[in-house]
């Protein structure tokens, strides 16, 4: 992700440490809901499908930036980052991105082929191969931001505070590139998702009133109610990042809310989950109480 950096501003140490504890707990809270959703569609044999496994590679991005982001909230506090962990952390946040993009187009393309009814296997040929199309050019992406000249690291003068591309040849090539990237990806996700809403309209008028046909419908749709939530604070985010925020006047804690506002990013997948799809919030829900009854025999 592409951070607009900041001014050289001193803040003291308890403001350094606010921010940091404020960065730990966002990614605290967030990296648990994720936990919770992956460990809950993984265990669950009814999870175990061609979406599901789109969802829990989601769930796996947002882990490794969310990982990366709490890190960065005791740098934060601490003051204090080795070099080369700045590179290989900024490398593996990136990373952590760039799948969690080319995945939101992967469920994307994964909802339109539902509701157009194409062969179960057809269905796994495709989604197997978006699948690896995503995890083949994060890979990419790590190994690129690994390469020296070509840096994403945590700064910036005369505090650590957020993450940015270095001043290098290479980083500012990758920080251009990210920009095409980034909003092609959103510009695709938005014509897939304007596709699918004609193909809804006409299948309104041929869904029958059977029950079962319709719960698994209602069931199909949740997951896609999540996917445009996260799409649109997405895209939103986006903007905010590459024009809005230097349409506002600076002050010195709009880089901690920059950052903070990514740290919600990497949760609002897994918390609107949470929130909308019953039959998953329950099945946490059961997880949540069997380890507090497991913790309290054992106590």
């Amino acid at each position: 992700m592409f951070v607009i950096l900041g001014k050289a501003v001193h803040m003291s140490t308890m403001e350094l440490s606010l921010i940091g504890g404020l960065y730990i707990l966002l990614s605290f809270v967030f990296l648990l809901v994720n936990t919770l959703l992956f460990v809950t569609l993984f265990k669950n044999k009814e999870y175990q499908t061609s979406t599901y496994r789109i969802i829990r590679c989601i769930c796996l991005a947002c882990m490794v930036q969310l990982t990366v982001q709490l890190t960065g909230g005791a740098i934060t506090i601490v003051q204090y980052l080795d070099e080369q962990a700045n590179k290989i952390l900024g490398a593996i946040l990136q990373a952590g991105w760039f799948l969690y993009m080319f995945l939101s187009v992967a469920l994307a393309v994964d909802r339109l082929l539902y509701f157009i009814k194409i062969s179960s296997r057809k269905f796994r040929i495709i989604s197997f191969i978006i699948l690896t199309v995503s995890w083949t050019f994060a890979a990419a992406y790590l190994a690129i931001f690994l390469v020296p000249g070509f840096g994403f690291e945590y700064c910036c003068v005369p505090s650590y505070l957020h993450w940015y591309y270095t001043t290098e040849h290479g980083a500012e090539i990758l920080e251009k590139l990210e920009i095409i990237v980034d909003f092609t990806i959103v510009g695709l996700v938005l014509l897939i998702y304007c596709l699918l809403f004609a193909v809804l309209m006409k299948m309104r008028k041929k869904i029958t009133k059977n029950t079962i046909t319709a719960r698994t419908v209602k069931a199909e749709l949740r997951i896609l109610v999540v996917a445009v939530i996260s799409f649109v604070y997405e895209t939103a985010y986006l903007l905010w990042f590459f024009w809005g925020v230097n349409q506002l006047p600076y002050f010195s804690h709009r880089d901690a809310l920059t950052m903070c506002l990514w740290i919600i990013d990497s949760g609002m997948f897994a918390l609107s989950t949470f929130f909308l799809n019953s039959s998953v919030r329950k099945r946490i829900k059961t997880i949540i109480v069997m380890k507090g009854n497991t913790t309290f025999s054992r106590s």
